[in-house]
């Protein structure tokens, strides 16, 4: 998987996370709210994941080919 592939990847986790926090803030259901809170907590931490392993990759020398 290639870097650009890794970033869009993390745009998409934010339209998601953003989601869940709108979802969360129109809800008058306590139930709903904690539910939508929760996964975007979760999301939240899959981006964080995710961004942390793609400094990594991204930091990594690629291999020379030797002929």
């Amino acid at each position: 998987m290639k870097a650009a592939d890794i970033r869009a990847c993390l745009v998409n986790l934010k339209k998601v996370e953003n989601s869940l926090a709108d979802l969360s803030l129109k809800t008058t259901n306590i139930k709903e709210k904690k539910v939508y809170h929760d996964s975007m907590l979760t999301v939240s931490e899959v981006i964080n994941d995710i961004k942390d392993r793609l400094i990594r990759i991204e930091e990594t020398p690629v291999p020379s080919k030797s002929n």
